[in-house]
């Protein structure tokens, strides 16, 4: 994998649309306060050239310990995929935070709707430091779950997956 990891950091997923500029910027700057604070940020464009990146991403979404989702309006389907594999992660590993960043008035997607958002100004950056004060902390997250919460959650997985792989047959991207 392209990065190195030590045993004891942290490692964090963030996952950003590849085309906003916002965003990216945003993630930027997050993967650097993470790293000062001794968490280590995992960015697909960070990967080398020629790496497998299907590989990296599927590798890094299994083995973070908390998932940073910048909500943008129209997510690709790889988004998505990621969105549904953290969900998944965060569900069956509690002490796993799943934290989507929505920039501006940006809506939070029904899948999503479930989690606090974190608010980020596209142009100050405000909201950041919240993100990385989240991130850092290592206290296990207390998670009570019932049987309607875990049909619903299963219904939105289920429903990120379908719409990834529309989008992908009406030739808006791959899924991957």
């Amino acid at each position: 994998m392209g990065h190195s990891q030590a045993m004891s950091d942290p490692l964090v997923f963030l996952s950003v649309s590849p085309i906003s500029g916002a965003a990216n910027a945003a993630a930027k700057w997050l993967a650097a306060e993470l790293r000062r604070s001794g968490v280590e940020p995992w960015l697909e464009e960070e990967e080398p050239a020629g790496s497998d990146w299907a590989e990296h991403t599927r590798h890094a979404l299994e083995s973070s310990d908390a998932y940073v989702l910048f909500v943008t309006p129209d997510p690709s389907p790889g988004e998505r995929r990621e969105w549904s594999e953290a969900l998944k992660q965060s569900w069956e590993h509690p002490e796993k935070r799943v934290i989507p960043v929505v920039l501006a008035d940006d809506e939070i997607p029904g899948a999503l709707g479930d989690r606090q958002a974190v608010r980020v100004d596209p142009e100050t950056g405000e909201g950041l430091e919240e993100v990385v004060e989240l991130v850092s902390r290592r206290a296990p997250v207390e998670v009570l779950r019932s049987k309607e919460a875990t049909r619903r959650l299963s219904d939105r997985i289920a429903e990120i997956r379908v719409t990834a792989m529309e989008r992908a047959e009406r030739g808006k991207g791959p899924v991957g």
